[in-house]
């Protein structure tokens, strides 16, 4: 499956590769390895905009489904307790 554009996240790792190889204290191959680390951790751990707003779609499902279920049960005790008022006197 392909991600929109929009949707990745921005990593320039030649720009990552050049810092940490500018004084020569890591080589081209560790700053090969560390950026793949890296990039692989970012895609892993941070949430996209789509990934939030699935998320808060899935929530305003969740409390509608909440606001009718406990409308409901409301209506139902209000019945059950008007009927042993009803039938108890």
């Amino acid at each position: 499956m392909t991600t929109p554009m929009s949707d990745q996240l921005l990593f320039d790792r030649l720009r990552y590769m050049d810092k940490l190889t500018k004084d020569g204290s890591v080589s081209e191959a560790q700053a090969r390895a560390l950026a793949d680390a890296l990039e692989g951790a970012l895609q892993e751990a941070v949430a996209t905009k789509t990934d939030i707003s699935r998320l808060e779609n899935k929530l305003e499902l969740a409390v509608r489904d909440l606001k009718i279920w406990v409308g409901s049960t409301a209506v139902v005790l209000f019945g059950l307790l008007t009927a042993i008022k009803l039938f108890t006197h």
